[in-house]
């Protein structure tokens, strides 16, 4: 509305500007990310997990392991015993992070691995 016969300009932006998340995401089907479980006591029986249910934490890398960053819900490991790729915005494109894999059936945790958000 014209106001002393002008038009006025609108009013500023006063806030937040959005701006958009990147998630990142971690590899879990790259080479070396297969799960297995020794099946009897000779060192050399060990197997696959296949279509066994875990979770998956992530930790920032580095001295103490700390409150997780990320705590997945159940993934399925699939018939090569791999996990499906995780992709959330609580994990920053390349940084470095822990990866603690926490079987579901009896909360055994895995060794973690270290690996790159991509």
């Amino acid at each position: 509305m014209a106001r002393f016969g002008r038009a006025q300009p609108p009013a500023p932006f006063i806030g937040r500007v959005p701006r958009a998340t990147v998630a990142g995401t971690l590899n879990l089907q790259g080479a070396g990310m297969e799960l297995i479980a020794r099946t009897g006591l000779a060192v050399s029986t060990f197997a696959r997990e296949v279509a066994v249910n875990y979770r998956i934490e992530v930790y920032a890398h580095g001295g103490t392991m700390g409150s997780p960053l990320y705590t997945s819900g159940v993934l399925v490991t699939d018939s090569a015993g791999k996990l499906p790729n995780v992709t959330n915005a609580a994990l920053v494109p390349g940084a470095t992070v822990r990866v603690l894999p926490i079987r579901q059936s009896d909360l055994e945790a895995g060794y973690p691995r270290t690996m790159v958000v991509a």
